[in-house]
């Protein structure tokens, strides 16, 4: 399991805000899940297409799919006994449990 923080506080400059190191890509301090491929599994309080889109919008994921594959980043779950957490974890993929999502969703506005 991984534990991803609170949001970044913005200064309102994505310039100043983005990580700025040689060779890196621009990329607004919101967007934590830049480039990652998500996958969703369970049943969510809020609609699986809400929590897609914020994945993706808000913050940054490249993707989200139905299935998990060498290529998945992360793994959103609710039951550590379904067969996408197994093969999430046989394959070494990253872990977060879907309330700690919501609670992510809510920091930056997403479930109201």
């Amino acid at each position: 399991r991984i534990h991803w923080g609170e949001p970044p506080i913005s200064t309102g400059n994505d310039a100043i805000d983005a990580d700025s190191t040689a060779g890196a890509s621009v990329v607004p301090a919101t967007k934590i899940w830049a480039g990652r491929r998500v996958v969703f599994t369970g049943k969510l309080p809020v609609k699986r297409s809400q929590a897609e889109n914020f994945a993706k919008e808000v913050l940054g994921a490249s993707s989200t799919s139905s299935q998990v594959t060498k290529a998945t980043n992360l793994l959103v779950y609710l039951d550590e006994g379904s067969k996408k957490f197994m093969k999430a974890s046989e394959l070494g993929i990253d872990l977060m449990q879907a309330e700690e999502f919501l609670e992510l969703m809510d920091s930056y506005g997403g479930t109201e």
